[in-house]
């Protein structure tokens, strides 16, 4: 055995960091919530080698209930989570040390899905509508999209449902008679005989998911989060491309389920919408819309209690 082999097979047997040994890759818990396609780019990230390359093992937790996903990564049973933005922003006002560092779903795609028999948001009055939770962005921008339609607050009653599977299934069995469905579960609604009544997006201008982290553990492990939001950059990028659709729609129906022909259409809608980030960049101003929904004065407020985009900043430049 040669002496250039004992010595690479002593640094394995002892765990050393030898020079020219490839390091352990390091450890990154991230968390995500419910089977949506929000999530495309870490899932590119971590399909296409990107985080490999970074010399990251993600470890992924689906979510099933939103309002603990916040709590999962304060309490760090998770280091990086892909939020909501209104329940990051809720946790950071109640003085959480919880920071955004990036975006991920640039827009907020949800589609108001209604019963066959409502023909448009008028027929609204009078009927019950599903949300997530009766307080939160969501429910927001779902009365604000029926306002602009002349539907106000009081004429149609709400209940609490919980995510989008929830929805999904109380919408198809008439619990509800309309409801916000994301993707890909509002084009199997509309192939169930559901009718889509338009989206928050045209009364909204906003991320529908960002990346939140500790504060304190991103100080403590900056080198980590760079290459992690490096890499979820190049999955943007990549999910982005339509010369890898194929691909990109195979690897969406391996993560949440469903057909190649919804996550198809769930593909081009989100190509044709930009609702994937392709840079990760979060504008202020949507910063300022979700403040808006719920707080006074919000040119008044200091932007940089809620958002800390030094991290992106120094992945795009590494990877320029």
């Amino acid at each position: 055995m040669s002496v250039k082999r004992t010595f690479a097979t002593l640094c394995l047997v002892l765990g050393l960091g030898c020079s020219g040994a490839q390091a352990a890759p390091d450890k990154v818990g991230w968390g995500y919530i419910a089977a949506t396609a929000f999530y495309w780019d870490v899932f590119a990230a971590m399909s296409k080698g990107f985080m490999a390359e970074q010399n990251i093992a993600v470890e992924d937790t689906r979510i099933d209930a939103a309002g603990q996903s916040v709590q999962m990564v304060l309490t760090s049973a998770i280091d990086i989570l892909s939020s909501n933005t209104e329940l990051a922003l809720n946790a950071i006002d109640k003085d959480a040390d919880l920071v955004i560092v990036g975006d991920e779903t640039a827009k907020v795609p949800w589609t108001l899905m209604a019963r066959p028999e409502i023909k448009t948001i008028k027929d609204l009055k009078g009927k019950v509508v599903g949300v997530t939770q009766l307080t939160d962005a969501s429910t927001t921008m779902l009365k604000l999209l029926l306002k602009r339609d002349g539907v106000l607050d009081s004429e149609y009653e709400v209940i609490q449902l919980g995510g989008t599977p929830n929805r999904y299934a109380a919408l198809t069995r008439g619990a509800v008679q309309a409801t916000l469905l994301a993707q890909p579960q509002d084009i199997q609604a509309g192939q169930d005989g559901m009718r889509s009544l338009g989206s928050v997006s045209e009364t909204f201008d906003g991320p529908a998911i960002v990346f939140a982290v500790r504060r304190s553990w991103a100080k403590q492990h900056a080198d980590l989060l760079v290459r992690f939001l490096r890499a979820a950059v190049r999955g943007m990028e990549w999910v982005n491309d339509r010369n890898n659709k194929q691909q990109a729609v195979a690897l969406l129906v391996k993560k949440i389920g469903g057909s190649e022909a919804l996550a198809a259409q769930t593909y081009d809608l989100y190509t044709k919408q930009g609702v994937i980030s392709r840079t990760g960049e979060l504008p202020l101003q949507h910063v300022k819309n979700y403040l808006a929904l719920s707080r006074p004065n919000v040119d008044s407020i200091d932007l940089k209690r809620y958002v800390d985009f030094s991290y992106l900043e120094q992945a795009r430049q590494a990877a320029r």
